[in-house]
């Protein structure tokens, strides 16, 4: 069997060989960044912060003498709160409050240092012109390297002006083997303490090396900025010399310098689990036009090695660009540097991949019977490219005659619209009205119910007291594709992101249960819905499409389009920060009817094909 999808450049269209096994939900193309399918694997599915970060807690304790600790995320909290084990919601809509057992992670962190662990970092530097970028990330970044035997570097190296680094990983490397983590969240206290909606996955196996790939990928092209640490702060195993398993009779690993290649692979040992498993991720392409035009104060295509700094003017001076960016912050000047000493494309992704989208695309082209999805953002309604939108690919889902349910669960749309600048409400409207439209009584679009609604007292009145944060799509209670990825063009082709694929009907099945009924019962004092009211994902329908029923506190788009998608302004501000928009417009030659569009497709939403 063959599935069509996209290569890496994202313009023809490639035919990919489906893996034959217990299913055909998964297809390699290495070409396209599209991972090796993986058998035998171990996998945990983890739901909201307290699951895993208490798995956190227990990888990172084991770690000591000589181990291995990588983490990459886009935000960061030392003072994340870490449990000592999962732990039941608290009742009703109450914050999570510290436990007696709680420990922060920078306490994890540290602890595994004393004990001989080598620590390795990669921390988004967030191009906002605002001063956050400090205290999420760049401030970590400067106390975990006062540690030793530890390296944290400042990540910047994503598409010029309008990119970020929104992986989010961990793995620990031990005498026992790898274990990976793949999350939508990162280690951040507000995940944990608002309970948001998150899911993440635990990996041992073959697969736990590609998560490893990517971050040693990652790290080695920070040849200049990691020359400026101390050597053993720099070195980082090849991905082939890391023991999978315990098993394998080989000898620990060597550190190998970022500049001394990949060793020979070490064997991978005895499978130890059921699943298959693929990993994936998205690059945007550093060698594409620059989206800005040709200005001689910027590169003309959105290279990885340059300060995320736009020059509005310089008579009077005017940019748009953070302290970091503009060489303001005294930490800036020597990474910034270093920076620009380092090539312009990811040598690992030289055109950019799409692989996330490429590995939704061919489940969505197989025949399913149901679908359900979690997703922050849903709004990619338009294509990529010469990619269709996944709103596209949802449709002839839905309209197949086979098809039976979609359930999604998403963000109330107020919840994103100021971080879109007012545009994220019109995308969200065309997004859920095109696939109930194409859908009919087979879709169910959900949200929780507003605090004012609830009377949670929490605020904002026009928020849900539950974030959907989580980015995770079930299909037929047998492929579950989680991670860093959000239904959104950025996600899809832009940003840098990581998602897992995991084929185990067993366990998806248990996990989409599980799901339900953690999503279901949210905010009850004691649960209504349970896993076997649930077991059949058409029947249970029924919970997504009448909540009222049973007092619970989703609501769906049944209510009325129109009220289900209020509450939000479309209009753009007519400031932007430190944007400077009407400077902005003035420089790009935009008329006040054509920025909307400009605005979403260069800054808020763009495609990185």
């Amino acid at each position: 069997m063959v599935v069509t999808v996209g290569t890496a450049s994202g313009r023809p269209a490639v035919e990919v060989e489906h893996v034959v096994g217990r299913s055909d939900w998964l297809g390699a193309d290495p070409a396209s960044g599209v991972g090796a399918v993986h058998e035998g694997c171990d996998v945990q599915v983890l739901i909201d912060a307290p699951a895993y970060y208490a798995q956190l807690r227990e990888a990172v304790q084991a770690a000591g003498d000589g181990d291995l600790i990588c983490w990459a995320g886009f935000q960061s909290g030392l003072g994340t709160p870490v449990p000592v084990a999962d732990e039941p919601p608290a009742p009703g809509f109450a914050r999570r409050t510290p436990q007696p057992d709680d420990v922060t992670w920078g306490e994890l962190l540290a602890g595994a240092v004393r004990r001989g662990a080598r620590l390795r970092v990669l921390l988004n530097l967030h191009p906002e012109p605002s001063g956050a970028y400090r205290e999420s990330n760049l401030e970590v970044v400067q106390a975990l390297n006062r540690l030793p035997r530890t390296g944290a570097v400042n990540d910047f190296r994503y598409l010029h002006v309008n990119g970020t680094h929104h992986q989010k990983l961990v793995v620990v490397h031990t005498a026992a083997g790898l274990t990976a983590f793949v999350a939508t969240m990162d280690v951040r206290a507000q995940r944990i303490e608002e309970r948001w909606c998150e899911v993440a996955v635990r990996l041992r196996g073959a697969a736990a090396r590609d998560v490893y790939t990517v971050f040693h990928d990652r790290w080695v092209e920070h040849d200049a900025t990691l020359a400026l640490l101390d050597p053993d702060r720099r070195d980082v195993p090849s991905p082939g010399s890391l023991r999978v398993g315990p098993t394998d009779g080989h000898a620990p690993d060597a550190p190998v310098g970022p500049a001394e290649g990949h060793a020979p692979d070490v064997p991978l040992g005895p499978a130890a689990g059921h699943a298959q498993v693929q990993v994936s991720t998205t690059y945007g392409n550093p060698g594409r036009p620059h989206p800005f035009g040709r200005r001689r104060s910027l590169p003309p295509t959105q290279v990885l090695n340059t300060p995320h700094v736009l020059t509005l003017s310089r008579r009077p001076p005017l940019s748009s660009g953070n302290d970091f960016f503009t060489g303001r912050d005294p930490a800036a000047p020597p990474l910034l540097a270093a920076a620009a000493a380092q090539a312009p494309g990811y040598a690992f992704a030289p055109h950019g991949r799409h692989a996330v989208y490429d590995q939704l695309r061919a489940a969505l082209a197989r025949p399913s019977r149901t679908i359900y999805l979690e997703d922050q953002y849903l709004v990619a309604d338009e294509p990529m490219g010469d990619l269709p939108s996944m709103l596209d690919l949802l449709v002839a889902r839905v309209s197949d005659p086979s098809f039976e349910s979609l359930v999604v669960l998403t963000t109330r749309v107020a919840e994103i619209n100021r971080s879109f600048l007012g545009l994220g409400a019109a995308h969200r409207r065309a997004f859920v009205r095109r696939l109930v439209a194409a859908g009919g009584s087979k879709v169910l679009v959900c949200h929780y119910r507003s605090n004012a609604d609830l009377g949670t007292g929490l605020r904002p009145p026009s928020a849900a007291p539950f974030y959907v944060h989580s980015k995770t799509w079930v299909f037929d209670d047998e492929l579950l594709v989680t991670g860093s990825a959000n239904c959104n063009r950025r996600g899809y082709s832009h940003d840098s992101e990581l998602d897992v694929a995991v084929v185990d009907p067993t366990l998806v099945a248990q996990t989409r249960r599980r799901l339900w009924v953690r999503r279901l019962n949210a905010g009850l004092a004691a649960p209504v819905v349970t896993e076997d009211d649930v077991a059949d994902p058409v029947a249970a329908a029924r919970f997504w499409a009448q909540p009222e029923r049973l007092g619970l506190a989703v609501q769906n788009h049944r209510i009325g389009l129109t009220s289900f998608l209020a509450g939000a302004p479309t209009r753009v501000p007519s400031l932007l920060g430190d944007l400077a928009t009407a400077r902005l417009a003035q420089v790009y030659k935009i008329s006040p009817a054509r920025l909307p569009r400009w605005l979403w497709d260069v800054v808020v939403d763009p495609e990185g094909t």
